[in-house]
């Protein structure tokens, strides 16, 4: 709710047209000043950007594992798919068509 509020107050009135060119390069260098000083001087993204990490690392884990469980579960038959397919694609098309009725 803070972040939320401090975000409008920066960024108000940029959303609407300012005609006054002064203005604008006002409240435009405002906002570059803001946020100049957050990369620069604070470090309060640091925890949200160790969270997003670790989370993307967590999708990467689980990706992999969906890969090892879908495999279990078709026999050893996940894995070994694409290349049978490959090998088969330059076949005649009731081969290819055995092939994935084997798989599914």
């Amino acid at each position: 709710m803070f972040q939320h509020q401090v975000i409008q107050h920066v960024v108000a009135g940029l959303n609407n047209y300012i005609r006054d060119t002064n203005a604008r390069d006002d409240q435009v260098g405002q906002l570059a000043d803001y946020m100049r000083d957050r990369i620069r001087f604070s470090h309060e993204h640091g925890k949200w950007a160790m969270k997003f990490f670790i989370c993307e690392v967590l999708n990467f884990v689980n990706v992999i594992a969906q890969i090892f469980i879908t495999d279990a579960f078709l026999g050893g038959e996940f894995t070994q798919y694409g290349t049978e397919v490959k090998t088969t694609a330059l076949k005649e098309h009731q081969e290819l068509d055995l092939q994935l009725t084997l798989l599914f």
